[in-house]
């Protein structure tokens, strides 16, 4: 390199001046001047060839650290999805003081194993990167029948980083890749779901994915035909691989493959039909900054959620106030009202509604609560850290109670549920009922997970936690 040979001529220099030292009274003084100002003109060469000939550093979103890994085809795909994108990676605007300890992650696209399942963890990685302070990751989970009704709400009123487990046995990895990409490059909102949702794909090593369909693997390869994407008519309700083959849906490690890859330490876990009020995020981040320095102990945030009437499609609530006007013109109930009206109801919630306009705009803590008494079989989602305990994976979504068993570990390791003033949950429109064969059909798998549970997984609990009065499944 260009520096190299003029470090060796400044070496030649400067050997010449010890040489002339003994020679310094012979040697006059413009000359002795003359000797230091060629050794610091090398020197500034120097310091400039080596800041210019250094390889250019790519600023763009590619994911070039997954070519270290044997090249199969879900990787591939993955580095092609990577490289249509030409923006710079995205560094938020809005930075928070560093208020509690935590440790930056850098995503990285790898192969992982969780008992029978492989992970493909941030096969699609946001374009937007967010320290373990700057942001609240929103981790949930889905399959791709899912996507094109929901992730663009979802990161609309979020505008934040998302965490997305895709469970994509056999073809349903297609299904979910086509929509996908129809989100992140037809879509009106593709800027919005390239900036904020990072992508993992899980699926059973008994049920791999299967090989791309010869025309959709050309199209990734190749160039993108958004006119191909939406003749594919990809908002049907194409019936999945999963339910093809009566494989249950293991919800729970997709839960916890979203939280443990999110690089924020405080997480919203919660489903991709459940909506957030907007601006959430920032709100949650100035409260906590003084919030954790004055309230030790174990304790997450409890949003309340609602349903609301179907014919509300486009008229979400934007803040408390309208989804209180909703309530009280029966256009709202609390979440599951119909169906299990304690499961999901928080402690003082009729205050909770009548507080309304009075409460404050700032983002606090309404009410302190336990998981105990009539809410013992309470089913909060909060925002916690990545640090609280995890999903049993052995739970599915078929046999039902598959969050009980870490709600109770919450309860036995004295976890407080700090409910939230002005934050909430919206779920997709539509307001459930229960029909009268409601649940039959998987009154088998909840019999089955009842068994688990009860004669499997809390001996292991009791034994790992021991037993606390109040502290039920």
């Amino acid at each position: 390199m260009l520096h190299h040979a003029v470090l060796k001529v400044l070496i030649e220099v400067i050997n010449l001046l010890r040489k002339n030292i003994k020679m310094a009274i012979t040697i006059s003084r413009i000359q002795k001047l003359r000797l230091l100002f060629v050794a610091g003109f090398i020197l500034l060469l120097i310091l400039i060839t080596s800041k210019y000939s250094k390889p250019p550093q790519n600023n763009y979103h590619h994911n070039y650290h997954i070519k270290k890994i044997a090249s199969p085809e879900l990787i591939q795909i993955a580095l092609a999805i990577s490289t249509y994108d030409t923006k710079p990676v995205i560094k938020p605007s809005f930075k928070l003081r560093k208020a509690f300890d935590c440790d930056n992650l850098t995503p990285a696209t790898k192969f992982s194993q969780r008992g029978s399942y492989w992970t493909l963890n941030n096969f699609i990685i946001g374009r937007k990167r967010y320290n373990c302070d700057e942001s609240v990751t929103y981790t949930t989970h889905a399959e791709f029948g899912f996507l094109m009704d929901n992730l663009v709400p979802l990161a609309q009123r979020w505008a934040g980083p998302v965490s997305l487990s895709i469970f994509v046995p056999g073809t349903d990895f297609e299904e979910a890749t086509k929509r996908l990409i129809w989100l992140r490059e037809c879509s009106p909102h593709s800027d919005l779901i390239k900036d904020y949702v990072t992508v993992h794909f899980y699926f059973p090593s008994k049920n791999l994915p299967t090989p791309l369909s010869e025309d959709f693997e050309k199209m990734i390869f190749n160039q993108i035909d958004c006119n191909t994407l939406a003749f594919w008519n990809l908002s049907s309700t194409a019936k999945s691989y999963r339910s093809q083959h009566s494989l249950t849906y293991p919800i729970n490690v997709g839960r916890n493959l979203a939280k443990e890859t999110s690089t924020t330490k405080y997480v919203l876990a919660s489903d991709i039909e459940l909506y957030p009020n907007p601006g959430l995020v920032n709100s949650f981040l100035k409260m906590i900054s003084n919030y954790e320095e004055t309230n030790g102990g174990n304790k997450v945030f409890v949003l309340p959620i609602f349903e609301i009437d179907a014919s509300l499609e486009q008229q979400l609530p934007e803040d408390k106030k309208q989804l209180v006007s909703l309530l009280e013109n029966k256009l709202a109930v609390p979440f599951h009202y119909r169906i299990c009206p304690h499961c999901h109801k928080i402690p003082r919630a009729e205050e909770w509604v009548l507080l309304g306009d009075k409460e404050e705009e700032d983002l606090k803590v309404f009410h302190v609560a336990n998981r105990t008494g009539i809410h013992a079989h309470w089913e909060p989602i909060y925002i916690g850290t990545k640090d609280d305990p995890g999903y049993d994976e052995r739970l599915n979504w078929e046999g039902l109670k598959d969050k009980m068993t870490q709600g109770l570990v919450l309860c036995l390791l004295d976890y407080e549920m700090h409910i939230l003033n002005n934050g909430f949950l919206i779920h997709s429109p539509g307001i459930k009922s229960k029909g009268p064969s409601h649940e039959q059909w998987r009154k088998k798998l909840i019999s089955q997970q009842f068994q688990i549970i009860h004669n499997i997984i809390l001996p292991e609990l009791k034994l790992l936690y021991g037993e606390k009065d109040g502290c039920v499944v």
